[in-house]
C-alpha cells in the first residue's frame, strides 16, 4: 500500500512485519514488534488514510493495530476488546475510523464509536462468511467480495449482485478476490477464475466483461487499482500485470481483447523472480543485475533466462538488506546495504566498518575511471582503491553526511547529498546548494549527463541542468520530487516522479512518454539504460523494457 505518512511510504506486508520503501531516500527499513509499538508482525492486509492520519495493520491470528500519526501511539485491537475473531482477512475502514469493518472468514466485525456490530450468514442477508476483500466509499457504503457475489450494504440496506441478479450482462462466477472504486457508480470486479468487468450500479450491468482468455491469463487476479488518471492495474498471481485504458472521445466501443489498443499487458519473464524492483546493473558480460523482493538475480536478456539467484540462504551476505547494486568493469558485482558486499564470481566478501567502511549504511555505489569503488552511506562516503578505504564526510568538507546519488563524468565525480551537491575533481570538491546556485533543493535524489555535456539534477523540489558553469531550472517540473533519470539517443530524457508519472524530453518538448513505454504499475522506482541503449524501466509491479 503507498502510504506516505511520516516515518512510511511504500508498505509491504510480510510473516515478519513492515517492509517499508522510503522513494526520497531509496532506503528499506523494516518495522516490527522487536523495534516499534507494534504488537505483532503476521502481517496479512493493509488500510492507510492520508487524509485522516492513520495505518490499519491486519494480522494473521492476533487481530489488528491502528497507528495514529497524530499521537505516534499504536493500538491493538483483537478478541479481548470488539473483534470476534484474532483472524483478519480483509478490512475496509469508513472515514476517519467511523467504522472499521473487519473480514475474519468466520464473520464481520464492524467497530464504531457507540460499539461492535457482528455480522455472519445467520443474522445478515451473506450466504457465506468468507470475504474475501472489501472496500468503502466517502458515503459509507461498502462492498464486500465473495463466492460469485458482491455485497453492497448502505445503512441498513444490504443488495446482492450475483450473476442470477445481474441479467443485462455476464457477471463474474468465480470468488470475488478484488474490487476497486472508479468514480461515477462504477466498480471494477475481479475474480479467483480470471474475470474482469466493470459494474454499473444504476444500470445494474458489468461492461465491458472479460474473460481470463480475454486477458491472457491463467491465474487469478489478485488486486486492483485505479490511478489519478483512470487507468486500471490488474495484478494476477502468475501472469503479471495488465493496465486496461478506456477510449477517450465518447466511443462506446468495447473491445473485449487483451491484445486491442486499450490494453497494455506487462510481465517479468518466468526467469525473474519477484516483480518489485528495487536495483539494476549490467556486468561487462552484458548480464543484467537485478534486485526484486525475491532476491538478487543474474539474468541473461539475450536468452531470458535466469543464471543465479542469490537469497539470504544462501549467500555470505545479507541479500534482503541489499539497496543498490553496481557491476564493475569485470564480471563482478558491487552491492550495498548492511554494509559493502563484492561478489566475484564465485564468492562473496564483506567490506564492514571494522575493515574501514565509514558507516554500515549503504545507500548508493559507482565505480570512477580508475577503477575506484565510491561508496555512498547515510555517515559520509568511503573510496576503495584495492587495498583500503579513504573517507569524506561532513567534516571534511561535505554539504551533508547523507549519500544519495553518484554520476562519474570523466575525471570528475558528482555527488548528491540530502544537503547539496558536490563535484569532486583532481582531488578538490566544488559545492552546490540552494544558497549559491539556482538549485531547487539541496535534497538530491538522482544524477544523470545528457548528450551535450549538461548535469541533470534531480531534486525533492524539481529538476535542475548544470551547463557552462551555469544552473537552470526546468520549469515543466518544479515541485515535482525525482525519482528516477535516465538519457537515451537523441537527448532523449526520462524522468520519473512521485506524483505526476514520467515524464518526457522528446528533443524539442516535455511530454508523456510513447504509449508503448507505459510502466507496468504506477510507481516508477528506477531506470537503466543498457549497453544496447534498451531503456529498462523498474516498478513495485514489474520490469519493462522499452527498445526505442
Amino acid at each position: 500500500v503507498n502510504c506516505p505518512l511520516p516515518g512510511f511510504g511504500l508498505i509491504f506486508g510480510t510473516a515478519h512485519g513492515l517492509q517499508i520503501y522510503d522513494t526520497r531516500r531509496e532506503r528499506w527499513t523494516l518495522l516490527n514488534s522487536g523495534n516499534s509499538e507494534m504488537h505483532h508482525d503476521d502481517v496479512a492486509t493493509l488500510n492507510c488514510s492520508v487524509d485522516d492520519g492513520f495505518l490499519v495493520v491486519g494480522y494473521r491470528e492476533h487481530g489488528l493495530d491502528i497507528f495514529d500519526t497524530e499521537s505516534g501511539e499504536w493500538q491493538l485491537i483483537d478478541r479481548r476488546n470488539g473483534l470476534q475473531s484474532d483472524v483478519v482477512d480483509a478490512v475496509t475502514v469508513v472515514g476517519d475510523l467511523a467504522a472499521l469493518w473487519v473480514s475474519s472468514g468466520n464473520g464481520i466485525s464492524v467497530l464504531t464509536q457507540d460499539g461492535v456490530l457482528f455480522y455472519d450468514e445467520t443474522t445478515t442477508p451473506l450466504e457465506t462468511n468468507a470475504i474475501n476483500v472489501m472496500v468503502s466509499d466517502d458515503s459509507g457504503a461498502v462492498w464486500l467480495g465473495a463466492q460469485g457475489k458482491v455485497y453492497a450494504i448502505n445503512g441498513e440496506t444490504w443488495t446482492i449482485y450475483s450473476p442470477s441478479y445481474v441479467l443485462a450482462s455476464q457477471f463474474p462466477t468465480g470468488a470475488i478476490t478484488a474490487l476497486a472504486l472508479s468514480g461515477g457508480n462504477t466498480l471494477w470486479i475481479g475474480s479467483d477464475r480470471g474475470e474482469l468487468c466493470k459494474f454499473d450500479l444504476v444500470a445494474v450491468t458489468c461492461e465491458p466483461f472479460f474473460t481470463a482468455a480475454d486477458l491472457a491469463i491463467t491465474s487469478a487476479i489478485t488486486a486492483l487499482t485505479v490511478d489519478n488518471v483512470g487507468r486500471l492495474y490488474v495484478a494476477t498471481a502468475q501472469d503479471g500485470v495488465h493496465l486496461y485504458e478506456e477510449e477517450r472521445g465518447g466511443s462506446n466501443r468495447v473491445t473485449n481483447s487483451a491484445n486491442s489498443t486499450q490494453w497494455r499487458t506487462f510481465t517479468i519473464p518466468s526467469e525473474i523472480r519477484g516483480n518489485h524492483l528495487l536495483a539494476l546493473s549490467q556486468d561487462a558480460a552484458g548480464y543484467l543485475w537485478l534486485l526484486t523482493e525475491a532476491g538478487l538475480q543474474q539474468w541473461d536478456p539475450a536468452s531470458n533466462r535466469g543464471a543465479l539467484l542469490f537469497t539470504d540462504t544462501n549467500s555470505r551476505y545479507p541479500i534482503s538488506s541489499i539497496t543498490t547494486l553496481t557491476a564493475d568493469p569485470e564480471t563482478g558485482i558491487w552491492v550495498g546495504g548492511q554494509n559493502a558486499g563484492y561478489f566475484d564470481g564465485t564468492n562473496w566478501t564483506t567490506f564492514a566498518t571494522t575493515d574501514g567502511l565509514v558507516n554500515r549504511q549503504v545507500r548508493t555505489i559507482a565505480i570512477d575511471g580508475e577503477q575506484r569503488s565510491w561508496f555512498g552511506t547515510q555517515e559520509g562516503l568511503s573510496i576503495w582503491n584495492g587495498d583500503s578505504f579513504f573517507n569524506l564526510t561532513q567534516a571534511d568538507g561535505l554539504p551533508g553526511n547523507v549519500i544519495s546519488a553518484f554520476l562519474v563524468d570523466g575525471n570528475a565525480i558528482w555527488i548528491g547529498t540530502d544537503n547539496g551537491l558536490l563535484r569532486f575533481a583532481e582531488n578538490r570538491l566544488q559545492i552546490f546548494t540552494t544558497a549559491t546556485t539556482r538549485l531547487p533543493s539541496n535534497r538530491i535524489t538522482a544524477l544523470a549527463r545528457d548528450e551535450e555535456g549538461a548535469i541533470l539534477i534531480g531534486t525533492e523540489q524539481g529538476l535542475a541542468r548544470f551547463l557552462a558553469a551555469t544552473m537552470s531550472l526546468v520549469p515543466e517540473l518544479s515541485g515535482q520530487s525525482i525519482q528516477a533519470l535516465a538519457v537515451l539517443p537523441g537527448n532523449a530524457i526520462w524522468v520519473a516522479t512521485d506524483s505526476a508519472g514520467i515524464r518526457y524530453f522528446n528533443g524539442l518538448q516535455w511530454t508523456t512518454p510513447p504509449d508503448i513505454a507505459v510502466p507496468p504499475a504506477p510507481a516508477v522506482n528506477l531506470f537503466f539504460v543498457d549497453q544496447q541503449a534498451t531503456l529498462w524501466i523498474g516498478t513495485e509491479g514489474g520490469l519493462l523494457r522499452y527498445v526505442p
